[in-house]
């Protein structure tokens, strides 16, 4: 990609529109103090927004024709190697449910002294959703008094978590799915991923390019998941309640108060293989998410009438609600195996 005579080199693969706008930015010098990218988890925000930090710092940017960024620079050498002063970067800590005014104190304080590198000082925020009034309120104070020194970059997944008051004052960005057939010629093309496994991927995915990247880095995670499905669509084609229940124990076999990532993840692929045998019975079989399942989803939509997939998504429903409202999660998915 071109962006005024220079060669934009950022790894990430669709949401064009969005990098295009970016880069034009950085062209024109009419940079924001705030962006907020809003998309789903590993759909490539993260991504976009360290080359464009990198590319912001670049010591050889304004140059003619020369490659954004260079990778050539003290700067660029910096950054690959993730040493360079003046990028902090802020996430939600393991143990904690919110960001903490302590944790945006300590990155305002930082930014408050003078640039390490005489260059522009990115503050990069994570899960912006997850600030706390008090956290979100002192980011606000930063961003009424802005430092055109200082750019700050807050990544969410939803415009309607992030405080009213912040969310006017950055530029917006919103990124989207990207098509299976994109995800596809990028693993093949730039990953050497064999053509059957990225097709797999780019249907498991979802439109998140960086979790197909995920799977194929850590093949154990993906033939974890692969397992784990073929178990969960076993239990929802069984007409035994005890076979359901034991497939079940099989893929669920905790007892956690409240629903933490496990949890969500169950969910959605139990939704995800119910919209599965929804796409079959449609007709609609090229867009199956578990195209690795395939023959075993035309066999169990084949068997399962309209009336109990419809109860399966009213039950999925209800299930996330009670998720929601902090039910026991053994008990929701209890009941929603028993309910099938």
């Amino acid at each position: 990609m071109e962006i005024q005579g220079h060669q934009l080199h950022w790894s990430h693969v669709g949401n064009e529109r969005v990098v295009r706008c970016w880069a034009a930015h950085l062209a024109s010098r009419q940079l924001a103090q705030s962006y907020l990218l809003i998309g789903p988890n590993d759909i490539g925000k993260a991504t976009v927004a360290k080359n464009f930090a990198r590319t912001l710092v670049c010591q050889r940017r304004d140059q003619p024709g020369v490659d954004w960024p260079c990778e050539q620079c003290s700067a660029c050498r910096q950054t690959a190697a993730g040493i360079y002063p003046d990028f902090y970067e802020i996430d939600l800590l393991p143990d904690k449910k919110m960001i903490s005014i302590e944790q945006i104190r300590q990155l305002l304080e930082k930014i408050s002294l003078s640039s390490f590198a005489d260059n522009y000082q990115v503050a990069i925020i994570r899960r912006a959703e997850a600030l706390s009034d008090s956290a979100a309120n002192a980011l606000l104070k930063s961003l009424e008094e802005p430092n055109p020194s200082v750019i700050f970059i807050l990544m969410t997944d939803s415009l309607s978590s992030v405080p009213g008051t912040i969310a006017s004052r950055s530029q917006i960005f919103r990124f989207y799915p990207v098509s299976a057939d994109l995800i596809y010629d990028y693993l093949v093309n730039e990953w050497g991923v064999n053509r059957e496994l990225a097709k797999n991927l780019a249907q498991v995915c979802l439109g998140r390019p960086n979790l197909a990247i995920r799977f194929f880095e850590q093949p154990d995670l993906f033939t974890a998941y692969c397992q784990m499905a073929e178990v969960l669509l076993k239990l929802i084609a069984s007409q035994s309640l005890s076979e359901r229940l034991l497939s079940l124990q099989q893929i669920y076999p905790k007892a956690n108060s409240t629903a933490g990532m496990a949890e969500w993840q169950l969910w959605q692929l139990w939704l995800g293989l119910a919209r599965d045998l929804l796409l079959i019975k449609q007709g609609q079989l090229p867009l199956i998410q578990h195209w690795f399942l395939r023959e075993r989803l035309v066999a169990t939509a084949e068997q399962i009438t309209w009336l109990n997939l419809l109860t399966i998504f009213t039950n999925l429903g209800a299930a996330r609600q009670y998720l929601l409202a902090n039910v026991q999660p053994n008990l929701v998915f209890h009941n929603l195996a028993a309910g099938n």
